[in-house]
């Protein structure tokens, strides 16, 4: 809102600001353009940011080990939102299950060939506050295997939140404040020599500059930390996602060693696991999807 009403204004190639002697004089707003040029750059640079991706976390990898010969292709990883979305189409997706797959190969200390087992993954998000500073993003993550020998492994959920209210105050008071500065600026240029008709030619443009390019600085440093709380966030989803797959490698551990039957319609029972007994990974998405 502010860069569209300075842009407006700066349409004209000279700001007419009448003196005491009742009689328009052109100053170029050259150094107004540059101050909105660096805003928009902000606004173009800030809106090219990449999506998130839980393949960025800020540990190393830990060897849990399996006791079982457990191996998963890309291919025979499934990724699934339940509830909001946070997938960003097939390639989002491809990319996920890659590093999917070679983490689970690290976890289990195994370079063990892919034979038939499948890895469903279910990213479940709560919706973050409408005005974005009160309610937090909350990250569950639930992750379930289907064994070649029949097992079907579930784990989870692995719940944690990716981000923080301190940030979000942060990024709200600079917002609000490039509004201010921002407004205040065309109230000068406007009305400025009205309420304060002594003003030297030299005070009425400094004012007025100060103030709009006082909002375009905060403006950019407020997209600036926008961009920083995405990353922050992307760490912490990739440190929680780290967490899920590692205790889902435990369960697979402490699983019966027998194989589960598969009931005659076909449905695969669930194994115990460290969470407990529960419902097929893909009842629940569908559950939480007609909520």
């Amino acid at each position: 809102m502010l860069i569209v009403g300075v842009m407006k204004t700066l349409n004209l190639k000279t700001i007419l600001i009448p003196n005491k002697f009742s009689r328009n004089v052109p100053v170029r707003g050259s150094l107004v353009k540059r101050l909105c040029l660096y805003g928009l750059t902000l606004s173009v640079l800030s809106g090219c940011a990449t999506s998130m991706q839980p393949v960025k976390a800020s540990r190393k990898v830990a060897t849990v080990g399996s006791t079982k010969n457990v191996g998963y292709a890309p291919k025979d990883v499934q990724i699934i939102d339940a509830g909001t979305r946070v997938t960003q189409g097939r390639l989002w997706k491809k990319e996920v299950s890659n590093y999917t797959a070679q983490t689970m190969e690290t976890i289990t200390g195994k370079n063990q060939s892919p034979g038939g087992d499948t890895l469903s993954v279910a990213f479940e998000m709560g919706p973050g506050s409408a005005w974005g500073a009160g309610a937090f993003r909350e990250m569950s993550i639930h992750v379930t295997s289907n064994l070649a020998n029949g097992q079907q492994v579930r784990s989870g959920p692995v719940t944690g939140y990716l981000d923080k209210g301190t940030e979000y105050k942060i990024a709200t008071g600079l917002n609000i404040t490039s509004m201010l500065l921002g407004g205040a600026g065309t109230a000068w240029f406007l009305a400025g020599r009205l309420v304060f008709p002594n003003v030297t030619q030299e005070q009425f443009i400094g004012v007025g500059l100060g103030l709009i390019g006082g909002g375009l600085v905060v403006q950019g440093s407020h997209l600036w930390f926008k961009n920083h709380m995405v990353r922050l966030q992307e760490k912490r989803w990739s440190n929680l996602y780290l967490d899920a797959l590692e205790s889902h490698v435990e369960d697979i551990a402490r699983a019966p060693a027998q194989a589960l039957q598969r009931q005659n319609t076909g449905a695969a029972t669930t194994a115990p696991s460290s969470s407990g007994q529960g419902i097929r990974l893909e009842d629940y998405v569908n559950q939480k999807r007609q909520e």
